[in-house]
């Protein structure tokens, strides 16, 4: 059954991306959406030390992957 609607979108970004470009594209998302986008950014060590108590937290709920950019790069979408 399916729950209530989502009052926000938390997004993970894995990597060193420039924060600015972070929250640009968080800001059209939100505008996309009509929810408030919370992006988090952490580096690719941070997301691989299991001491992390927000990494440790996301490991352990249920994940949606948007992009993984080992396995998507080169893809066009249809």
């Amino acid at each position: 059954m399916p729950g209530l609607p989502p009052g926000d979108v938390d997004v993970l970004v894995v990597g060193t991306p420039a924060r600015a470009d972070v929250y640009a594209a968080s800001d059209v998302a939100q505008e996309t959406l009509g929810l408030p986008v919370n992006p988090t950014v952490r580096t690719v060590e941070q997301w691989t030390q299991p001491t992390d108590n927000l990494v440790r937290e996301i490991r352990s709920s249920p994940l949606v992957t948007v992009l993984d950019l080992d396995t998507d790069q080169g893809k066009e979408s249809s």
